[in-house]
């Protein structure tokens, strides 16, 4: 799963309205990028050439040939480059063909593993009988036009050269802040960190009066140095610009960095390695039966939905590792029936989707289906895992159950909890049974509230009934994940966590 635990100190006097509510947003979360293909150990006495394809319907569909290219022993970079719509809830399969002297490869992946991939590129050796390898990046397609943007993003920090080596930004009386005063003030820094730079900030460009000034004060309140009456585009010609302070009388050099930045985005967040870990909990109680084991050779409904979902959201965890609980099962080996590790093991992690799938199919095996249908016990586990975690990484529970829960207080309870975390809950309802109470749960038709009549933070439920799906895996999978993207930029914009604070 990873780790995530932030808190953010910055005190902010502007407040830019954040609507941590999307369920009347759209579910369409198209954004584009722009794909960029290299090679890298290329043989100077090779020619290379790459035709990229995009496959729909079994069809493959001619989205660029690249130029022709000489290896030199080193990196070649294709100027052929190609933009495509992107859908966080569909694989949208790619397939490139590369031809070393005319001789075709083939590597298949998906988008979103290039997009999900550590720095945004993904890479694939060629030929097993090569050196050679496949570096495929995808990025957001900025458009040129005549805007310079939403916001202004200012980040300072200390230049770390000799005039600093005997600096102890611990120390109280080294710490100091800055204001942005508009007229009042518009926003205070927090104090100066022990790594000696500021968290960078994001100021709606609406916010800012023709001019403004940036103060920077020691923590006694005296003041330092300060910009006057600057304006928006001085600031960003500032760009790289060092300049000294003198604290306790001695020099320090802080450099500033600005740009325009449009309103963020989730793709803002994945180009800052903010990663996806999934989780999965399997109702294994005796009304499941039939969906479990629907006869020889034949997928259970429950392995369906683990594919369809799992198999895309896997593609935004680095290192491919699924905690997968059960609930609901006797002849649990000792554990707790209701929330027990699908590998009967103290570590409930699974690596790959595929593992997930045989670990799955042992543990119906080895168990006994019963009852009670419990939902609490082991959302409350992932909720206290996420808890425990460190670090930039998105939570999502993928739930899976046939029928009505014993306890709904109590899983209201924990869901209103966990909507205060970074998590997304996605309950896939298999079977007949009445699902009222899942779309109680879901929240779009009345905000869901805890037993103390306390609404949740934030919509972060998602239900959708698999027989609507039941021979559309890729439609689940569009249903159920459409809202993920807009659920991650409202938790992180609700606490004051941009992208580049990770």
């Amino acid at each position: 799963m990873g780790n995530q635990n932030q808190t953010n100190k910055r005190k902010k006097y502007f407040k830019e309205p954040i609507n941590t509510d999307t369920s009347s947003q759209s579910t369409e979360m198209k954004e584009k990028v722009i794909i960029t293909i290299n090679i890298s150990n290329s043989n100077s006495s090779t020619e290379y050439y790459i035709k990229s394809y995009e496959k729909k319907n079994d069809n493959e569909n001619l989205l660029i040939e690249t130029e022709k290219l000489k290896g030199n022993n080193n990196i070649i970079k294709f100027q052929s480059t190609f933009i495509l719509d992107y859908y966080f809830e569909c694989e949208q399969p790619l397939i490139f063909k590369i031809y070393i002297n005319n001789t075709e490869n083939i590597i298949n992946t998906t988008l979103g593993t290039i997009v999900g991939s550590r720095g945004n590129c993904y890479h694939q050796k060629i030929n097993n009988n090569r050196n050679e390898i496949i570096n495929i990046s995808a990025f957001q397609n900025l458009l040129s036009d005549n805007s310079n943007g939403t916001h202004l993003l200012i980040k300072f920090y200390i230049i770390n050269d000799e005039n600093i080596k005997e600096y102890n930004f611990k120390d109280v009386n080294n710490k100091f802040y800055y204001k942005i005063i508009n007229k009042t003030d518009l926003y205070r820094s927090e104090d100066l960190s022990d790594k000696g730079i500021f968290l960078p900030i994001k100021i709606p460009l609406s916010f800012l009066s023709p001019n403004f000034t940036i103060i920077f004060y020691n923590n006694k309140e005296n003041q330092l140095t300060s910009f006057n009456e600057i304006t928006i585009e001085q600031i960003i010609n500032m760009n790289n610009t060092i300049f000294p302070l003198i604290i306790n009388n001695k020099k320090i050099n802080l450099q500033i960095n600005t740009f325009y930045k449009n309103k963020t985005t989730f793709l803002d967040y994945i180009e800052n390695n903010l990663e996806i870990g999934l989780g999965i909990s399997i109702d294994f109680t005796g009304s499941s039966e039939t969906l479990h084991f629907p006869g020889l050779g034949k997928k259970s409904d429950y392995e369906k939905a683990i594919e369809a979902c799992g198999n895309i959201l896997a593609s935004y965890d680095s290192d491919q590792k699924f905690p997968v609980w059960g609930f609901g099962a006797d002849r649990v080996k000792g554990y707790d029936k209701l929330c027990f590790p699908i590998n009967f093991k103290s570590d409930p992690e699974i690596y790959t989707i595929k593992g997930v799938i045989e670990e799955y199919h042992k543990c119906l095996k080895q168990i006994d289906l019963y009852y009670p249908t419990r939902y609490s016990n082991s959302i409350s586990y992932f909720v206290h895992e996420v808890k425990k975690q460190n670090g930039n990484k998105y939570n999502i529970l993928l739930f899976l159950t046939d029928g009505t829960n014993d306890d709904m207080s109590e899983t209201k309870d924990i869901i209103c909890e966990a909507s205060k975390l970074p998590i997304s809950i996605i309950i896939v309802g298999l079977g007949d049974d009445n699902f009222d109470n899942m779309k109680i749960l879901d929240g779009d038709d009345e905000p869901l509230t805890n037993s103390k009549g306390e609404k949740c933070f934030r919509d972060i439920v998602q239900f959708v009934a698999f027989n609507d799906y039941k021979n559309d895996p890729s439609g689940l999978a569009r249903e159920v994940l459409a809202e993920i993207p807009q659920q991650i930029v409202g938790y992180y914009q609700s606490q004051g966590i941009e992208p580049e604070d990770f």
